[in-house]
């Protein structure tokens, strides 16, 4: 189905899923980026990291005329620190953004965090990323007073009592558990904090 949607492409369409815009449907659509067609319709854009080089990333993003709406990119630690602050810079009409596994060091991520333009997300997504500051993630949730979905990796190493204090304006707040961490460990740590708030506790296996 995947094929025959590239085929039949025009601007009207929306590619969402994993299966549109991966390996080798991805080649496909680079190959309408270079025929000069008008892509700048797909509003969002869901990567497989693993199947594509960071130049051709780049390259279908200019495209769209940086106009995309949803970003997700899966396995991200195959995508470069300079792929990343492209999408940075260029994410002004952006109000979806996932990443899993970034290769980011914690400066890296907190730097990205800060940026001004992400408390204009309606959702972020930012998981598997390691060991990091959890506080980082208690700063985005005060300053991002449009933001409505939040999930990042469960740590321990966060002051939940802030976090809870300023995220009523969140419809959800989802934690990536660590496979070492159980549901029931986490909602034991959660229970005092959890209000109006829907949290919900991820598995890495989904």
């Amino acid at each position: 189905t995947s094929l025959k949607l590239a085929e039949k492409f025009d601007s009207r369409m929306v590619y969402d899923g994993v299966d549109d815009i991966v390996c080798p449907v991805f080649r496909r659509m680079r190959r309408l980026v270079r025929s000069k067609r008008d892509v700048t319709g797909i509003k969002t854009l869901r990567i497989d990291g693993t199947y594509v080089r960071n130049r051709h990333v780049i390259r279908v993003l200019r495209a769209l005329k940086n106009n995309w709406e949803c970003l997700v990119i899966d396995n991200c630690w195959v995508i470069s620190i300079r792929t990343l602050n492209y999408i940075a810079k260029h994410m002004r009409h952006l109000v979806d953004l996932s990443l899993d596994r970034p290769l980011l060091f914690e400066g890296e991520l907190s730097e990205f965090l800060r940026k001004e333009y992400i408390g204009k997300l309606r959702s972020l997504s930012i998981t598997d990323v390691g060991d990091f500051d959890g506080n980082l993630f208690v700063d985005v949730v005060k300053r991002c007073k449009r933001m409505q979905y939040l999930e990042f990796d469960f740590t321990a190493c966060i002051s939940f009592q802030e976090l809870f204090d300023n995220c009523r304006h969140l419809n959800e707040l989802s934690f990536l558990l660590q496979c070492h961490q159980t549901s029931e460990y986490a909602t034991r740590v959660l229970q005092p904090y959890v209000s109006e708030t829907s949290v919900f506790l991820r598995s890495p296996s989904g």
